[in-house]
């Protein structure tokens, strides 16, 4: 897949081809993050106890801590009220 990007053209009137940039977007594609089980301070999710296994799918931090969490859904519960599941 290729992306145009056209840019503003000065004032001396730069003809069409000479003002257009072809981005390739497979090349600046995201890289993928892989959380690994000695990057978090639980073994199991904190939200739904269900053990990690090395299989972290986000994390969040919290008073300088990483957790771990097997899904998005886990972590926003536990973004929702951090103090329900940790205890300082």
């Amino acid at each position: 897949m290729t992306l145009a990007i056209t840019a503003c053209k000065d004032r001396q009137k730069i003809p069409d081809t000479q003002s257009k940039q072809t981005v390739d977007t497979k090349k600046t594609a995201a890289p993928v993050t892989v959380y690994t089980a000695d990057m978090v301070v639980n073994k199991n999710d904190i939200a739904c106890k269900m053990p990690l296994n090395g299989h972290i799918n986000d994390t969040a931090h919290y008073h300088g801590k990483v957790y771990g969490f097997c899904s998005a859904a886990c972590k926003k519960n536990f973004q929702s009220d951090p103090t329900a599941y940790v205890k300082d």
